[in-house]
């Protein structure tokens, strides 16, 4: 017979089995979370029925489950004893796992758009929020003697499988810590192994593989610590790693210093760090409030907390939408999340003040905060991977209370809990790593907000080489984003002469939707055409702080702020432009000029020097010497410049200018 507990527990994982099922025969894709068998075809719902039927048996004890006392005590004994080779075996058979069922398609987070960056050769975005994680990528690919697509997808994979690799011995190693009880331990590894972010290492193309990885190693390294405080460099090692390879490992840093202040022995000196820490914690938000509200490319990076933007109707932080998006991550990231949380409440330990919880309450914390602050808005579905990590530490610390509490795990439960999250994962994965379903998802997952989700899904089918299907794509995003289409439009009116039509449009477009890059861009280029030169040079300011990754929108903005002699504006966005693609001649020469302008005389030669090398009869480089050579006046030097330049540069646009200003030089 179960008492109350239990068959309140076994009722919601029943019920969790049930909805998911009923989710994914529902045509919403608003239920993202739960709606994965809606794509793996008819026959699945044959296996779901079966895992049912199997579930209700075991509810009801029509199908016995003292096996699992039996593998429960097994587990225990080997995979948790003193021996480590149990745990690397788990880990080196989930890494064959992982390559053998791994995903062939980047449509989920930003997979295409890092493939097209790092399959075209030399040239490379350099992202400063995953510095670590971007070299580690171009040196695979170095290793295999260049810089293609095929050679970024495998970088990808490796990097892949081996975090997967990483994150499956450390985890086990955080439950045998966190864990005492064998019923508990045998529940959290089956939460955080069959956690939908396992995904991440069927060989998916993105970095929070890595994230995931260096996570269970940190709080595996914490424990450790709080045990016997003789890791503490290694320990931070681990941090400083994860904070390299993705900035959002910095929402650990509240546990990180918890554990710091532990560290201390004095107890007037560990209330001291506590006051300053606090005050330290005062000062970061009162920082992250004034960006929020002085700097627009702050801004954008978090949710708005009442108002929504136009990218995003009724999308804010504690919106209907942003609360659904919520639910549906936790459901896709930890599908026994309601029954864990059933257990949690039911037999949970009452004290939060003991050192494990309290680290993991502080850990838990940042990554909520980051979790609520940081949302990927209307793209979770997408970008479900950058949003996943912040609820590791909610659930170990949840796992943590179970085991501590009152009520024992009946063997029934962990049953039922093992058929609902397994059957849950096994689908999600299984929707990834088939092509055809992962691309029947991901078209669900594309709204009539996300623009650059459509164009990305798009690329996929013209990288693919189904250019029939990329033409419809195209069709479709043109009809769903009208705004989009009348931006396409105005090179044909600014072709037929019809300026002031083209800048009407412009600006309607940029009122609608006054933080989209690309016509912010436009509208800049139409203010410059009519002479609206402060609007012009506010509308290009603007659009490289919104997309500072564009290097022809840095590079335009560049040389317009050289013809309005604004050299300080011009030369970061030249630099920034230089930085992406330091082979250009034309982005070298503005940036040269620009810096020379500004009598920065030795930079603007280094950067001729470059052109020279090259091409030795750089008229760029000739006119850059030039400009130097003039002020302070070296005759002969100019003279030869200016001669070399003649020679050279008959076919550039500002020849007869140079020619005319410089015409003293011709003369002996």
């Amino acid at each position: 017979m179960q008492n109350k507990q239990q068959l309140v527990a076994n009722s919601v994982l029943l019920a969790t089995l049930v909805v998911f099922g009923v989710a994914s025969v529902l045509p919403y894709q608003s239920i993202w979370g739960l709606n994965h068998l809606r794509f793996l075809g008819n026959g699945v719902l044959y296996v779901y029925f079966a895992v049912l039927a199997i579930a209700v048996l075991v509810f009801v004890g029509w199908l016995p489950t003292h096996r699992i006392d039996a593998f429960a005590s097994a587990l225990d004994r080997h995979l948790f004893g003193s021996k480590n080779w149990p745990r690397i075996s788990l880990a080196l058979a989930c890494m064959v796992l992982f390559y053998l069922f791994r995903a062939r398609t980047c449509l989920l987070g930003d997979g295409c758009a890092w493939l097209d960056n790092f399959g075209q050769g030399q040239t490379y975005i350099h992202k400063w929020t995953e510095p670590g994680s971007i070299y580690l990528i171009r040196w695979l690919q170095s290793l295999q003697g260049d810089f293609s697509r095929q050679t970024a997808t495998t970088a990808f994979h490796i990097i892949s499988i081996v975090s997967g690799g990483i994150f499956v011995y450390n985890v086990t190693a955080v439950v045998k810590q966190l864990c005492q009880d064998k019923y508990a331990r045998l529940l959290a590894l089956i939460t955080t192994l069959l956690s939908g972010a396992i995904l991440l290492f069927f060989g998916y193309i993105e970095f929070y593989a890595l994230s995931w990885a260096i996570a269970a190693l940190f709080i595996n390294l914490s424990l450790r610590f709080i045990s016997n405080s003789r890791v503490w460099w290694g320990l931070l090692l681990s941090w400083g790693l994860g904070v390299m390879m993705h900035l959002q490992a910095l929402y650990f840093l509240p546990g990180l210093i918890y554990l710091f202040l532990r560290k201390i022995k004095k107890p007037e000196l560990r209330k001291a760090g506590y006051y300053g820490v606090g005050g330290a914690a005062l000062i970061a938000i009162g920082l992250i409030c004034w960006l929020y509200q002085t700097r627009i490319e702050v801004a954008l990076l978090m949710l708005p907390s009442i108002e929504s933007r136009p990218a995003a109707p009724g999308y804010t932080m504690f919106s209907p939408l942003h609360l659904r998006d919520l639910a549906n991550l936790i459901l896709l990231v930890f599908p026994g999340a309601a029954a864990v949380m059933t257990l949690w409440f039911f037999g949970r330990n009452k004290s939060w003040r003991t050192t494990i919880p309290a680290y993991l309450t502080v850990l838990s914390a940042g990554s909520v905060a980051f979790l609520c602050l940081f949302g990927a808005a209307i793209t979770m579905g997408r970008d479900w991977d950058i949003m996943s990590l912040s609820l590791l530490p909610p659930a170990l610390l949840a796992l943590y209370h179970i085991d501590r509490g009152k009520i024992p795990i009946p063997s029934r439960t962990l049953a039922i809990y093992v058929i609902t999250v397994a059957f849950m994962t096994i689908s999600y994965v299984a929707v990834s790593v088939k092509t055809v379903s992962a691309e029947q998802r991901a078209y669900s997952l594309l709204n009539d907000y996300n623009r650059n989700a459509w164009l990305n899904y798009g690329r996929y089918y013209y990288v693919k080489g189904d250019t029939a299907t990329y033409q419809a794509i195209v069709n479709e995003t043109m009809e769903r984003f009208p705004d989009y289409a009348t931006f396409r439009s105005l090179n044909d009116y600014l072709a037929r002469g019809e300026h002031r039509r083209a800048m009407a449009l412009a600006q309607e477009i940029t009122d609608r939707d006054p933080y989209n890059p690309e016509y912010l861009w436009v509208l800049a280029a139409m203010h410059a055409t009519y002479g609206n030169h402060n609007k012009a040079c506010e509308c290009y300011a603007l659009a490289a702080k919104l997309k500072p990754y564009d290097v022809s929108l840095n590079f335009q903005a560049g040389q317009y702020f050289i013809r309005m002699r604004k050299f300080d504006k011009a030369v970061p966005l030249l630099k920034k432009s230089h930085r992406l693609s330091p082979d250009d001649a034309g982005i070298t020469e503005n940036l040269a000029i620009a810096l020379a302008n500004m009598n920065r005389l030795n930079e603007a030669r280094l950067l001729a020097d470059s052109l020279f090398m090259r091409d030795r009869d750089s008229p760029g480089a000739h006119l850059i010497m030039l400009m130097i050579a003039v002020d302070p006046l070296n005759l002969p030097v100019a003279r030869h410049h200016y001669r070399e330049y003649l020679e050279h540069g008959t076919e550039r646009p500002e020849y007869e200018a140079v020619k005319d200003n410089y015409k003293q030089l011709a003369t002996p």
